[in-house]
């Protein structure tokens, strides 16, 4: 062994690996192989969370336009009912 240090080992497994292009492609190799699981579980836990926020939002979209087509009903209902107390045009409460 040399007096270079770390600088020896890395110089060393780069020659066993067959050049330093090599030795890169077995880390990398090697980290995505230790990553993969935690990145699956990372991604299916946020696909998840994804998916129940969605539903969320599609249920309170539900829940307005019920509320706004009994809204709408509503009205209708209070228009039609001054409607039938001002016959005449006029608006009730307004005749001399």
């Amino acid at each position: 062994m040399g007096n270079l240090g770390p600088y020896q080992d890395i110089v060393t497994a780069a020659k066993k690996a067959g050049g330093v292009p090599s030795l890169i492609k077995i880390i990398e190799s090697k980290a995505v192989k230790k990553a993969a699981p935690k990145l699956f579980v990372a991604g299916a836990a946020a696909g998840a969370a994804i998916l129940a926020g969605g539903q969320k939002l599609l249920d309170k979209r539900k829940a307005d336009q019920a509320l706004a087509e009994e809204a709408k009903k509503q009205l209708a209902d209070e228009v039609e009912a001054l409607d039938a107390d001002g016959e005449d045009g006029e608006a009730p409460g307004t005749k001399p």
